[in-house]
C-alpha cells in the first residue's frame, strides 16, 4: 500500500536523538501562549452596552476590551518568578484562534486596530510593538470545535517534528514563523466565548487553560486576573528539562 503524502512527508524528515532533543530544550525560548477569539472577547456582541463604549479612532475594538488585553499583555511581560532557585520572566505570544483567521484581510483588520489603539494610548506603544503580528495562527484548514482547533495546535507544537510538517503543509514561510520551532510552550490560555471545559470528549485539565468570556462584555478585567493566574500557576510546574 502506498504511503499517504502527508506520511511520505513526515519521514521524510529525520528522527532527533534523545541528545539532540536535550540540546534543543537548553536552546529553546519558553513561550506562555495566548489563544485570542475575537468576536465575544476584543469584540462584544448581543448586549446593550456596546452604545456606551469608546473607541480609539480607527479601531474596532472597544476601548474597555483593548485596554483588559494591554492590561495582561504588560503584566505578563514584566512578570517575574522565583521557583525553585530558578529565575522566570513572562514571554506572552498572541495566537489567533478566532474564525477571523480564514481570512488574511481580517487578519490585518485585527492588527490595524491594534495599531490605531496603541497610536490614540502612548503609554501602550511598547507592549503593542511587542505584538505589531501574531506569533501564529490555529490552522485556518481545520473547522471543528474551539476545542479541538486548540489542542490541534497545542499538540502539534509540543513535536517540534511535528511542526515542521504542519508549517510545511500549509505552505507557510519558514523564515518568518522560525521563532515557533525554536520555542517551547511554558503555558498557554484561552480566551474564547465559547465552551471549552464542559464539551463532549473534553482533554483532561482543560479548566487550567480556559477563560471564558461574557459574549455581550467581552474581556473584562476578571477575567486578565483568572488569565494571569492560570498562567503563573503553570509557569509553577514547567519543567524545563522536559
Amino acid at each position: 500500500m502506498p504511503l499517504s503524502p502527508s506520511l511520505a512527508l513526515l519521514l521524510s524528515f529525520p528522527s532527533f536523538t534523545q541528545r539532540e532533543r536535550s540540546t534543543m530544550n537548553r536552546s529553546v525560548e519558553p513561550v506562555d501562549i495566548i489563544f485570542l477569539d475575537i468576536d465575544g472577547v476584543l469584540l462584544p456582541f448581543g448586549g446593550s452596552s456596546q452604545e456606551e463604549d469608546t473607541y480609539a479612532d480607527g479601531c474596532i475594538f472597544p476601548n474597555q476590551t483593548m485596554s483588559a488585553l494591554t492590561s495582561l499583555l504588560q503584566q505578563l511581560t514584566e512578570l517575574e518568578l522565583q521557583v525553585n532557585e530558578v529565575q522566570f520572566k513572562g514571554n506572552p505570544k498572541l495566537v489567533l484562534s478566532s474564525t477571523w483567521r480564514a481570512q488574511p484581510s481580517f487578519i490585518q483588520d485585527i492588527l490595524s486596530s491594534f495599531q490605531s489603539y496603541s497610536n490614540a494610548n502612548p503609554s501602550s506603544a511598547k507592549i503593542w510593538q511587542m505584538h505589531s503580528s501574531f506569533f501564529d495562527i490555529t490552522d485556518p484548514l481545520v473547522h471543528s470545535t474551539r476545542h479541538e482547533e486548540i489542542y490541534n495546535w497545542v499538540n502539534i507544537h509540543t513535536d517540534k517534528e511535528a511542526a515542521v510538517v504542519q508549517r510545511a503543509r500549509l505552505n507557510v514561510n519558514q523564515t518568518s514563523h522560525s521563532s515557533i520551532t525554536n520555542c517551547i510552550i511554558r503555558s498557554w490560555i484561552a480566551l474564547d466565548d465559547e465552551e471549552l471545559v464542559q464539551v463532549s470528549n473534553a482533554y483532561r485539565n482543560t479548566h487550567k487553560h480556559a477563560v471564558k468570556t461574557e459574549s455581550s462584555v467581552g474581556l473584562s478585567q476578571n477575567d486578565v486576573k483568572l488569565a494571569l493566574k492560570l498562567i503563573v500557576d503553570q509557569i509553577k510546574v514547567f519543567d524545563a528539562s522536559s
